[in-house]
């Protein structure tokens, strides 16, 4: 919290609290044995742009909460 707010005046989290909060979230679908992740592991996304980027906000819009 002390990196978000240096680097962000505390409005968004810094590159090692994000990566804390992913490699967290991704421990529990990890440790779940009936997640996606485990139960199709070799899934890769295919929502991605040319570059392979694809985030938070394109899942809203995905899903038809945003536009």
């Amino acid at each position: 919290l002390k990196e978000a707010e240096l680097r962000h005046n505390g409005g968004r989290l810094g590159p090692v609290g994000a990566l804390i909060v992913t490699e967290v979230l991704l421990g529990l679908l990890d440790a779940d044995p009936m997640s996606y992740r485990s139960v199709y592991p070799i899934w890769t996304p295919t929502l991605a742009d040319s570059e392979g980027n694809f985030g938070i906000a394109d899942l809203l819009r995905f899903a038809g909460v945003v536009k």
